[in-house]
């Protein structure tokens, strides 16, 4: 067992090292056709995606081989925090309206992507969290109490590490169903905020000062630098984000950056005369990477490792 467990931690120090001396190019750029205008896409598998409109409110589901875009919802601000299921099954995300005193009224909604059928979770209530999908549940905190609601309630999930951002947009951690508010550079807005695929980790970013990684604790930290949008990889051993510009009114230039967790590899996507590359997203492979441009374009870079 000792051996055992020797050679799996010489494997994942292996594999750090690789990540660490990779370079990446890309291989081809290819704009998706058959969409007038989309923003914010992400990968639900190799032969899909998910992506909103100019503003947020709404969510359309692309097949990439047919060519063609399912308009799954209307839903005022969906676009602007939606999550995909681990297994690719389901889609999560935050809506909100107004009430008469002008105070924001926040809905949490599930959609089964094979049968598009819409789940309320949640409906109009104040301070809510972000959301997030975990060992089976779909998570969020509602007036600091932590929500769980279960994807499989057959299939018992066990406790681990959550992170979100709460109403106030502190940072909390919550491990074995206790919530602490960590901020690990002090207080302020923390944005972007995601678990590692193996749990063990928190990126996050605080405006102002840039994009870290922390343990559940807020320790450890790492800078990752100016990094904007960014997210993990499916299997941890990238962080993908843009570095992106504007004059007050419009994009200006935007990059796509990968680094490795360890903050050491560090590299900025060729891709060409394509000048603002906006919320990038990494296939589970790792293999391609979607993106929008500032006008709405959609475009699938393969990448090469070497």
């Amino acid at each position: 067992m000792k051996l055992y467990r020797l050679f799996i931690l010489i494997l994942a120090l292996y594999g750090n090292v690789l990540s660490a001396q990779q370079n990446i190019s890309v291989k081809k750029i290819s704009e998706l056709n058959g969409i007038s205008s989309g923003f914010r896409p992400v990968f639900i598998s190799d032969k899909s995606i998910v992506y909103t409109d100019e503003l947020n409110n709404a969510l359309f589901l692309y097949d990439i081989k047919k060519k063609s875009a399912l308009n799954l919802c209307d839903d005022i601000g969906s676009g602007n925090h939606f999550i995909i299921s681990r297994d690719g099954k389901n889609i999560a995300y935050k809506s909100y309206k107004m009430d008469e005193y002008g105070r924001r009224q926040s809905s949490v909604y599930i959609i089964d992507i094979e049968t598009k059928v819409k789940k309320v979770i949640i409906q109009d209530v104040r301070e809510l969290s972000s959301i997030d999908f975990h060992k089976g549940n779909l998570s969020f905190t509602h007036q600091q109490s932590l929500k769980e609601y279960s994807l499989n309630p057959e299939k018992k999930s066990k406790n681990g590490l959550l992170a979100f951002t709460d109403a106030n947009l502190n940072l909390v951690a919550v491990e074995n169903s206790k919530q602490n508010i960590i901020n690990p550079l002090g207080k302020g807005n923390y944005i972007w905020v995601s678990v590692s695929p193996d749990g063990t980790k928190i990126l996050f970013t605080k405006t102002g000062k840039g994009t870290f990684i922390c343990n559940s604790k807020g320790e450890d930290i790492i800078n990752l630098g100016r990094l904007h949008a960014a997210k993990w990889s499916k299997d941890g051993k990238w962080i993908i984000g843009m570095n992106d510009f504007d004059n007050g009114h419009k994009y200006t230039n935007s990059q796509i950056i990968m680094i490795s967790p360890d903050g050491k590899n560090r590299q900025i996507l060729d891709l060409k005369n394509i000048k603002i590359a906006l919320y990038p997203d990494l296939s589970s492979d790792n293999s391609n990477v979607v993106f929008n441009t500032e006008t709405g374009k959609i475009y699938i870079l393969k990448l090469k490792y070497r």
